[in-house]
């Protein structure tokens, strides 16, 4: 019931330590989760599968009539997928640093279009999937097209559930660090921290994003 926290960052960080991530692209509203709508299955049926769970938190939190007005994402990420996004994301950095001629120019366009949470100076997520379809469309470079389409499918592997709201229209459950290089430049101690800067180069692409 975290601000921001479904990033493929996050979910591969935790990726051993559960079987599902369920949390907002967005920064949810203040109020938090309706447990009770989420949880009322389970009262029920407490034999449900632990999947049906996380389905219930999508669901209620699209059915408070009063988040209606508010910015509202929810998903669950199976974590036994999130190794194949990772490497995705991998491949995708390295074709982006690769092709750097041929993309530059489409970048800070997709940046500023694509779906976005919570923006702010030294924060620039963006919604992976929207990320990736533009970039698709945005170039002919087959290599990063194919790159692209390689995550999205590895994406509709991952999300397991997902659920938003016409305020954040274009959030597919997981999102990434978008940043330029001058703002990746501020954090760039701290992402590298992450398993998932250790084992991708998508830290390396950001250095030297345009």
């Amino acid at each position: 019931d975290s601000s921001l926290m479904q990033m493929l960052e996050v979910a591969y960080e935790v990726r051993t330590n559960a079987k599902y991530v369920v949390g907002s692209e967005e920064s949810p509203p203040g109020e938090g989760l309706p447990y009770d709508r989420v949880f009322a299955p389970f009262r029920d049926t407490p034999d449900l599968p632990t999947a049906t769970l996380t389905k219930a938190f999508v669901d209620g939190m699209l059915a408070v009539p009063a988040y209606a007005t508010r910015k509202i994402t929810q998903s669950s990420i199976d974590t036994a997928r999130v190794p194949a996004l990772a490497g995705a994301v991998d491949t995708l950095g390295k074709a982006l640093i690769a092709n750097a001629a041929d993309v530059a120019g489409i970048i800070p366009g997709i940046r500023s279009a694509a779906q976005a949470y919570s923006q702010s100076g030294a924060r620039t997520y963006r919604d992976l999937w929207d990320v990736c379809i533009r970039l698709e469309q945005g170039t002919s470079n087959a290599a990063v097209i194919n790159a692209a389409q390689n995550v999205r499918a590895a994406i509709g592997s991952a999300v397991v559930q997902e659920g938003h709201n016409a305020n954040s229209p274009n959030s597919h459950g997981i999102s990434i660090d978008f940043s330029a290089g001058t703002t990746f430049a501020s954090s760039i101690t701290d992402y590298r921290r992450l398993q998932f800067a250790r084992d991708t180069q998508w830290d390396e692409y950001l250095q030297q994003a345009p």
